[in-house]
């Protein structure tokens, strides 16, 4: 009798532990995923402030081209 009682409860422990781990490996998916969209992100801002930079230098040295020729 405590035997059987004793094999239901691991039963249930390793059903619980199987959920468990179908959980964990769709965090650890879920991680992946965003970790590559992050890094997609980086490059995009990187790409735009690099850019924006050269935008501004271009514009600043348009300027002073302007400034400097009277």
């Amino acid at each position: 009798m405590a035997a059987e009682l004793l094999e239901v409860r691991i039963a249930h422990l390793e059903e619980a532990c199987e959920r468990i781990n179908k959980r964990l490996d769709a965090i650890e998916a879920e991680i992946r995923e965003l970790r590559s969209s992050l890094e997609t992100l980086r490059r995009d801002l990187t790409s735009q402030f690099r850019w924006a930079v050269g935008l501004w230098a271009t514009t600043i040295l348009a300027v002073l081209g302007l400034y400097l020729r009277r």
